[in-house]
């Protein structure tokens, strides 16, 4: 809560000199935010609203950093995009936030084709399913976030999200089908812990349509920390 109210009163991240910086930051939002919903209940009503306001602007200048066409619009970047900014609509109460996190949910999962791809993500070649990966955690995040507030996100599109989920899972040990489809031999996969997070979350409501083997401990801070602890079964 320190360091918190100490970046918020120094106006950090509020100054991003170039477009990449800005996208770049997204996961580091999605982080701070969750970590302040973990403790927020317990601030000092000033350093509360000095915080609030802070990740606010950081928010709004997030949402502003996106437009409708092109590939960093409508891929991974817009669903991290989405996710930090949903992080702060669930931190400070604000449903317009979280309206555009769940715009940016729906641009994701709303691409996601009878395969259970995203053509986006599948034009990096040899790198096609790291970006699956790292596209599909800010996606179950939202659907979250949604099914929280009432939304039935998790059917949205044709239950878009769950063929999505089991493509990537299968693409973890088996990456055949996503060689075929990005026409590219696939990178081996590095470490994969705090990639497959987003499991915990999951699997709290629903079960996993493929066997694989899971890391000791499901944590990322992008994600809340020990994700494991706050989504466990």
């Amino acid at each position: 809560m320190d360091w918190l109210a100490s970046w918020a009163s120094g106006g950090a991240l509020t100054t991003l000199v170039t477009r990449q910086a800005a996208l770049s930051t997204t996961r580091i939002l999605s982080s701070l935010a969750f970590s302040w919903i973990e403790v927020a209940a317990t601030a000092p009503a000033d350093d509360k609203k000095a915080i609030d306001a802070w990740l606010h602007e950081l928010a709004e200048n997030t949402t502003a950093t996106f437009g409708d066409a092109g590939n960093s619009n409508l891929g991974n970047h817009r669903y991290w995009g989405g996710l930090a900014v949903g992080a702060v609509a669930v931190a400070t109460g604000d449903r317009a936030l979280l309206d555009w996190a769940l715009e940016s949910y729906r641009i994701g999962v709303c691409q996601v084709d009878e395969n259970g791809a995203l053509p986006i993500e599948l034009s990096r070649g040899p790198r096609s399913r790291d970006y699956h990966i790292h596209a599909v955690a800010p996606l179950v995040m939202l659907a979250e976030m949604g099914a929280r507030n009432g939304i039935d996100t998790y059917s949205e599109c044709d239950r878009a999200l769950h063929r999505l989920v089991k493509f990537v899972l299968t693409a973890i040990d088996d990456p055949s089908e996503i060689t075929k489809l990005a026409g590219a031999t696939q990178l081996p996969l590095a470490e994969l812990q705090s990639r497959l997070a987003w499991i915990a979350v999951y699997r709290s409501r629903f079960p996993l349509p493929v066997e694989i083997s899971l890391p000791e401990s499901l944590k990322a801070s992008t994600l809340g920390g020990d994700v494991q602890s706050l989504y466990g079964e």
